[in-house]
């Protein structure tokens, strides 16, 4: 698959107001929105705004329902194994806290997990007396398929793997680890928080019992907005942590029953702007090809490492083999600094800290790095035009 060519993208970016205004290059942070999208919150909330929130949730129903099935068209599963949550934290925690740890436990992820994901893994070791062990990397850092192979064991309750880690542009081999884990009876947990609406997603190819995803990033879509993929064993073998009046029917004084389907691991309040807004990020992603999508930003990405190499001072961080978006680096000057320096010409970028991935950077002997995500309405001008001004900064700086 051909990556857009120069027409495509500038109807891309004439459908995207940010723009017109800043070189933005924090994708993976959150990625500007497309004018679809913005558009569909506001129809939403200008309609609230004049009939009530309870009268237009109820009249857009058929509408807001459209998420789950834009959704299970994009993953290739059933709407009835999507729930909508207000972001990829809150599904991924609804999977974790869903599977019924006992002491002893083990749960094996990656080198590169997020801080928030390794957190809730020791927190589940002092809580239930579980074990984490994270699987070590291969040289391009992804995790090392074999020695996943010789950790396997009747212990292991979970494997859980961040598919494109926040802190570079490697991306872990998901299928490969799905098929290890065929025929064994064991939990697998995909974090795409990083990954969605930039790779390609199949959970059937994939092989996982859950996928959190939210819709700031790669996707283009509101902030607080995410799903949940649960698989049909994890809908008839798990139960969530909580539930309410939406999660659950009260079907006696002592009895309730679970809703069958993902709407299980929702709950009755809901950024409904958001939701018409992710439907509509969605439905354009796919519109616009997701493969063509990821080759296109994997070539920006690919150009502005190359940039990057020819200016003194720079150090690229990113490993070999498969690379995404997302491209760290490092600097003489102190990253938050240089950060704000951008912002002042009209580039955005981030700071991947020690600590986002705190065993990865350790092992690696990094320090904070600068973040640079690309996504495909990216342009060459901008990649040339972010590369002289950091030059120019760093020369500023040097003398």
């Amino acid at each position: 698959m051909d990556s857009f060519n120069e027409q495509e993208i500038r109807k891309f970016r004439e459908q995207t107001p940010g723009t017109r205004n800043v070189i933005h290059l924090n994708n993976a942070g959150a990625a500007l929105s497309p004018e679809p999208v913005i558009r569909a919150q506001q129809e939403y909330l200008d309609r609230e705004a004049e009939i009530g929130g309870y009268e237009v949730n109820r009249e857009k129903k058929s509408e807001l329902d459209q998420v789950y099935q834009v959704a299970a068209a994009w993953l290739n599963c059933h709407s009835r194994n999507i729930a909508y949550t207000d972001s990829a934290t809150t599904s991924w925690l609804r999977a974790l806290y869903a599977i019924p740890f006992e002491s002893g436990d083990v749960i094996l992820t990656s080198e590169i997990e997020y801080a928030s994901n390794y957190l809730s893994y020791l927190h589940l070791a002092r809580q239930r007396g579980v074990q984490v062990k994270p699987v070590a990397s291969d040289e391009h850092g992804r995790v090392d398929l074999n020695k996943l192979g010789n950790q396997l064991s009747d212990e292991v309750k979970l494997v859980a793997i961040t598919h494109v880690p926040t802190n570079s542009g490697i991306i872990n081999p998901v299928e490969e680890i799905g098929e290890k884990l065929k025929g064994r009876d064991i939990w697998y947990l995909i974090d795409a928080c990083q990954s969605a609406g930039q790779v390609p997603l199949d959970v059937e190819a994939i092989g996982c019992d859950f996928l959190s995803v939210t819709g700031r990033k790669y996707l283009r879509g509101p902030r607080s907005s995410g799903l949940l993929f649960a698989s049909d064993r994890a809908l008839e073998s798990t139960t969530p942590f909580t539930v309410d009046l939406h999660s659950a029917e009260w079907t006696g004084r002592d009895e309730y029953e679970i809703h069958p389907d993902g709407r299980r691991f929702e709950q009755w309040e809901q950024n409904l702007s958001g939701k018409s807004g992710l439907a509509a990020a969605i439905s354009y992603y796919l519109d616009a090809g997701p493969e063509q999508v990821f080759e296109t930003l994997a070539k920006r990405a690919e150009e502005l490492r190359k940039r990057l190499k020819n200016i003194d001072g720079v150090t690229v961080y990113d490993a070999g083999g498969l690379q995404g978006g997302i491209v760290t680096f490092d600097t003489p000057v102190k990253p938050s600094d240089l950060k704000n320096q951008l912002t002042e010409f009209g580039i955005n970028v981030s700071v991947s800290p020690v600590n986002s991935t705190l065993i990865d950077m350790n092992a690696r002997g990094f320090g904070d790095l600068i973040r640079a995500s690309v996504h495909y309405y990216n342009t060459e001008e901008e990649l040339t035009r972010f590369a002289e001004v950091l030059e120019a900064l760093l020369q500023k700086t040097s003398t």
